[in-house]
């Protein structure tokens, strides 16, 4: 297998064993180009799809904030994010 198929399997149907896709890689390697391809391609097949990138720092940054202000802002924190069917974390 190469790297190509599960990229390509998560372009055609985000819904497959492949989600979430992890892209992992040094500095300068094109992940973020492969992360717009993919919802570029998404959003091209399926008109209702939504598309949310978010740095992980920030995501990290948003649970600890939550967990600080307790239970209730934890578990909105969680129910924001699946809401979408292509989620980037970079």
């Amino acid at each position: 297998m190469t790297l190509l198929q599960p990229l390509q399997a998560v372009a055609k149907d985000p819904n497959t064993d492949w989600n979430p896709l992890f892209i992992y890689g040094g500095v300068g390697l094109g992940k973020t180009h492969l992360m717009h391809s993919i919802a570029h391609s998404i959003l091209e097949n399926q008109k209702d799809a939504r598309y949310f990138m978010l740095l992980a720092s920030s995501l990290q940054m948003k649970l600890l904030e939550s967990i600080k202000e307790g239970v209730l802002a934890f578990n909105q924190v969680k129910e924001e994010i699946p809401q979408h069917r292509c989620t980037s974390y970079r």
